[in-house]
């Protein structure tokens, strides 16, 4: 079996497993493969194969970077969305507080203002959504 031959069997091999991003950054592989797919003294066969298995792993590597975007701006979507629940249930808290005194919460003119601002009632901010 040629050099050639052989080059050709491994890439076939290596088209027909799923290789994880972690094991290409480890490897390295795809930069010999490139290299493959570059040289001059390859046969067009290998080339072509050489271009196409590096053409799959960029793009492996690109859906887990997107994956890992949106997985990350899940989470900090998810934590906004929980400290303005904490901060709701905070509020609640202080209007409830104070719902039965004569005195008004420290916070409730400028709560005031911003519901007149925002045409609003001052219980229609703090309402469960």
């Amino acid at each position: 079996m040629t050099e050639q031959e052989s080059v050709l069997v491994l890439l076939k091999y290596l088209m027909s497993k799923f290789i994880s991003l972690e094991t290409l950054e480890k490897t390295m592989i795809g930069k010999t493969v490139n290299k493959l797919a570059k040289s001059t003294q390859m046969s067009p066969e290998v080339k072509t194969l050489a271009v196409e298995l590096v053409e799959i792993w960029k793009e492996t590597a690109k859906n887990h970077r997107k994956q890992k975007k949106e997985e990350e701006r899940d989470r900090k979507e998810k934590r906004k969305l929980q400290r303005l629940e904490d901060s709701k249930k905070k509020m609640r808290k202080i209007f409830k507080t104070y719902r039965d005194e004569t005195i008004a919460p420290p916070c409730a003119s400028l709560i005031s203002q911003n519901a007149v601002k925002k045409k609003k009632t001052v219980l229609e901010m703090f309402q469960k959504r």
